[in-house]
């Protein structure tokens, strides 16, 4: 069962002890494979990660125009965005970008931890609000910066 003092992801590191506590037994240990699907883009998001080691890629499009919007590494998690602003889907699919360590956790019992918790909730809104500032800062760099300028965000 992963310690909160042992977990490399930083996002639940930052969780109150209590709220750790909470979501410890639902959080299960996997390892991902390059490519792997995590979200698939309009299926109900049944599973989120906490990346410990690695790093998921958010994308939007379709295989033959796809634009990645954003990164998610060991400072997230991936799919807490729907799930948490009250919908079961998203647009976006996320895949493993570089294979790692993930801590894999049902999304009923993270929608559940969080209604429960001001803290957990008002951690991860924090943590959702975060992406949305980058997604954003991706989005103008597709948009408006040159190649160079384009790899530098990363």
């Amino acid at each position: 069962m992963p310690q909160q003092a042992t977990t490399r992801n930083l996002l639940l590191r930052a969780l109150s002890p209590d709220d750790f506590a909470q979501l410890q037994p639902h959080l299960e240990p996997m390892t991902s494979q390059l490519r792997e699907e995590l979200i698939e883009a309009g299926e109900p998001i049944r599973e989120l990660y906490f990346p410990e080691t690695g790093f998921a890629s958010v994308v939007v499009g379709g295989m033959a125009q796809r634009i990645e919007v954003g990164l998610i590494g060991r400072e997230g998690l991936v799919g807490a965005a729907p799930l948490l602003l009250g919908t079961d889907s998203t647009p976006q699919q996320s895949f493993v970008q570089m294979a790692g360590e993930l801590l894999r956790i049902d999304a009923a019992a993270l929608r559940a931890a969080a209604l429960e918790s001001a803290s957990l909730r008002t951690l991860l809104l924090r943590y959702i609000h975060t992406q949305m500032i980058q997604t954003s800062l991706t989005v103008y760099a597709h948009a408006s910066l040159n190649l160079e300028g384009r790899l530098a965000r990363w």
